[in-house]
């Protein structure tokens, strides 16, 4: 329904038109990424790269806030 509202909907210049095919095109891709045989995948991928993210590194430590100041020569 969302997409048939867009496309009834009456534009009066190019910047609306320009925003509706903009709409449009999101709106089917997120239809097509709602169908796609991967999405599982992704929902995995994405809980990967947020622990991966959340997990200290050792050169995070290194900030010039942590950093003794006889070693910041």
């Amino acid at each position: 329904m969302y997409r048939e509202r867009l496309v009834a909907t009456p534009t009066h210049s190019d910047s609306a038109r320009r925003l509706q095919q903009l709409l449009l095109d999101y709106h089917d891709f997120r239809q097509y990424k709602a169908t796609h045989s991967l999405l599982e995948h992704t929902f995995r991928i994405a809980d990967w790269q947020a622990e991966r993210l959340k997990a200290p590194t050792r050169t995070s430590t290194n900030t010039p806030a942590t950093t003794p100041a006889w070693n910041s020569c």
